[in-house]
């Protein structure tokens, strides 16, 4: 199914004559393997680009462009909710480029939609994949959902809706409303809502967790994985090498595995930063 999206784009190929070394920013519209830009009038240099799309900037000035961005951003993605099933990109630009427009901030879904854009430009495919589900499952509960419809009553009636009705986990619905969470944080750093009217926390609404059973092997189970036959070079004995290398590195995850290179061997030790953790402040 194809699917319109929006995100920030800087056109290398035009340098700033203003700004030496600075490019222009615009908004990106994707659709159907085509892609139309409108002019944000924004030119950043490269590293200052990547610092207010993917970092914390420091300095008021950068934080300013990165409200106003992320403002520009919200705005193209409340184009593609207004225009779902019949979007277009001459549409899309239109009104975009329309100074009228005024964007549905309320909008639950639509800050949903701004945040996913976000995650995928950062390439967290994975985890804008769950945002994308938990929006789905939203929406499909309680369709035009907005930003101060989300109550204890409402939250509390979703998870009826989800255990009961739909038959889902109680992990699932952890997941689901972490990332509805997160999207409601937001909303009260952009002062859609107050603190005051946050459903979430102590004597409010409490997020429900699974029990999570930890299922350690036991050093024979271990043994007997390293025990086992594998012709050399074949699929079952690279597996098999993975995993005792994980094992043997105080469970290592494979996907920092595969990032491995020579230069993180520091002496007799391996130094990483872990893929789940590298985008996090500290």
């Amino acid at each position: 199914m194809r699917t319109p999206k929006a995100s920030l784009y800087q056109e290398t190929r035009y340098p700033s004559e203003e700004y030496p070394g600075a490019f222009p920013i615009s908004v990106q519209f994707y659709f159907d393997r085509k892609r139309v830009f409108a002019s944000t009038g924004i030119t950043l240099t490269p590293k200052d680009f990547e610092i207010v799309t993917k970092g914390n900037p420091r300095t008021f000035e950068l934080k300013g462009i990165k409200a106003d961005l992320e403002d520009r951003l919200f705005k193209a993605n409340s184009i593609i909710q207004e225009l779902k099933g019949n979007f277009t990109l001459r549409k899309a630009k239109k009104l975009y480029q329309d100074t009228s427009y005024q964007t549905d901030k309320n909008s639950i879904f639509t800050a949903f939609d701004s945040y996913i854009g976000k995650l995928e430009g950062n390439g967290q495919i994975k985890t804008s994949d769950g945002y994308k589900n938990a929006k789905n499952s939203l929406e499909k509960f309680a369709p035009g959902l907005t930003v101060s419809d989300v109550t204890i009553d409402f939250l509390e009636a979703y998870e009826d809706w989800m255990l009961n009705e739909n038959g889902k986990s109680i992990t699932t619905l952890g997941i689901y409303l972490r990332y509805l969470r997160r999207v409601l944080n937001m909303a009260i750093e952009a002062e859609l809502i107050t603190r005051k009217s946050y459903p979430f926390g102590k004597g409010k609404y409490i997020i429900p967790t699974g029990r999570n059973v930890k299922k350690a092997l036991t050093k024979d189970q271990v043994l007997a994985i390293k025990n086992v036959k594998t012709v050399p070079g074949s699929p079952s004995d690279r597996a098999k090498d993975f995993f005792l290398f994980s094992y043997l590195s105080n469970g290592i995850n494979f996907k920092d595995i595969a990032k491995l290179k020579n230069e993180n061997i520091k002496g007799n030790q391996i130094h990483f930063i872990r893929a789940k953790t590298i985008r996090t402040r500290r």
